[in-house]
């Protein structure tokens, strides 16, 4: 859910991946007035639960975003944003639940020590 300055309500997508303390995906927004629609890149970091996003757009001439929130549990972020650049003025806030619940990964760690072999020897034995 989205509330902008300029656009009013609309709904926002966000499509990204956690690697350590960085974000990096895709965003999209609709708006009833689609000429405030937008979308393009995200990156961003997380520090404990706060995060700040870059929303990007690939448009030229396109409103570019920054945005802070926090983690609202385990399925939601909340914020704020407003533009940068030159080109739009515009802010807003954003509540955003998960659409899917992330999977931990498993890490695997082979520590494994050599085990001994029995060796067999034979002697030979005299023949008379």
């Amino acid at each position: 859910m989205l509330s902008d300055s300029s656009a009013g309500g609309g709904s926002l997508d966000l499509d990204f991946d956690q690697s350590d303390c960085s974000l990096s995906g895709t965003w999209q927004a609709s708006f009833a007035d689609a000429s405030f629609d937008g979308s393009g890149t995200l990156t961003g970091s997380v520090d404990g639960g706060d995060l700040t996003i870059s929303l990007l757009t690939e448009a030229p001439g396109s409103c570019d975003y920054r945005a802070t929130g926090s983690l609202q549990g385990t399925a939601e972020i909340a914020g704020s944003y407003s533009t940068f650049g030159t080109s739009c003025s515009r802010s807003g806030t954003f509540d955003v639940l998960s659409q899917a619940t992330p999977t931990a990964q498993p890490t695997a760690t082979a520590d494994a020590t050599p085990t001994a072999e029995p060796t067999a020897s034979a002697s030979p034995t005299p023949t008379p």
